[in-house]
């Protein structure tokens, strides 16, 4: 089936590049706009699997008005503990966070922060469970609305070709539109939204 993987529209937070995880906070007038403009050209979708923070769901009613949806607890996005909320510019002379830069895969330096590994295995969870659903289901296109950094780390377990995590960054409201594969699971990138 194919699959339409969206990152939320912006948020003020996303404005200020500050570290906007599990913190629910709604669109920017700036995101609703990103999203209406968005929905001219995204594929149409049989169904829809939504994080259940607020930005993702008002991106996916603003796009996709009509399309009946499941929130997805595993699609929210990475939980940056001490970090959430704050940037760069604010933490540049923490100790702890500088270590955290230096190697944001390692669980024991942060215990407190979320770490790429453990999020890349729930985006993992959240895609075997999306795919088994939409299948069973009978859907040929179904849509997928998250965050940058769940979407990222799925796509660098899953998406082919294979990239780095850092590769598959996306704009607010840009995505891919892919061919999902259950066994083995894989995203086959069709282009890019």
């Amino acid at each position: 089936m194919k699959i339409v993987l969206i990152r939320h529209g912006v948020t003020k937070e996303n404005l200020e590049r500050r570290f906007l995880g599990v913190t629910d906070v709604p669109l920017a007038p700036e995101g609703a706009e990103q999203a209406l403009a968005a929905a001219r050209h995204m594929p149409q979708v049989d169904h829809l699997y939504i994080s259940p923070l607020i930005r993702c769901r008002q991106t996916a009613s603003l796009i996709w008005p009509t399309v009946g949806y499941t929130l997805i607890p595993d699609l929210r996005e990475t939980d940056f503990g001490p970090f959430e909320g704050k940037c760069h510019r604010e933490l540049q002379d923490d100790p702890m966070y500088n270590q955290w830069l230096s190697c944001p895969d390692d669980p024991s330096i942060i215990p407190l922060v979320e770490d790429t590994v453990s999020c890349g295995l729930r985006a993992t969870r959240a895609l075997e469970m999306l795919a088994a659903d939409g299948e069973a289901c009978g859907y040929e296109t179904i849509g997928v609305v998250s965050h940058g950094g769940t979407l990222m780390s799925m796509l660098a377990r899953h998406g082919r070709p294979a990239h780095d995590y850092y590769s598959w960054r996306m704009d607010n409201c840009g995505g891919y539109l892919a061919w999902l594969e259950r066994e083995p699971l894989a995203l086959e990138i069709l282009k890019k939204l």
